[in-house]
């Protein structure tokens, strides 16, 4: 259970409420809004609403995969207003190799880290691993 507002955190999958932890999650699995708790169900009583959920964990999906694409898309996030092209390079210290990472895997160069999927960040994860 967390705050209502929060939760968009936790879901979104784009927008400005987007980021790692969604990654995260979107990556393991998939997560269920179970139900709303109104602040008036507290003594005392709060000041704003709590979302109860649920993450549903994928067994067939790989928990290193997805950490692995949770901790880059941490450092992606941490400037989320540059295109993702200006993130690669100051994480990857090599703006030829960045450029090789969005070429070959269609991304780009412009869009920013919350503009891409879950996916993507899988997908240049394993693309920088190998």
């Amino acid at each position: 259970m967390i705050q209502s507002e929060t939760y968009a955190h936790f879901s979104n999958v784009s927008g400005k409420e987007y980021g790692p932890t969604s990654v995260l999650i979107h990556l393991l699995g998939n997560i269920e809004k179970l139900f709303l708790v109104k602040a008036g169900s507290f003594y005392p009583a709060p000041k704003c609403s709590s979302t109860v959920f649920a993450i549903n964990i994928d067994s067939n999906k790989s928990r290193f995969k997805a950490i692995a694409a949770f901790k880059l898309s941490k450092q992606l996030f941490l400037n989320r207003r540059k295109t993702i092209l200006n993130n690669l390079v100051n994480y990857l210290k090599n703006k030829e190799l960045a450029n090789k990472v969005c070429e070959e895997l269609n991304i780009n160069p412009l869009s920013r880290p919350e503009q891409l999927p879950p996916e993507i960040y899988l997908a240049i994860s394993e693309y920088l691993c190998n």
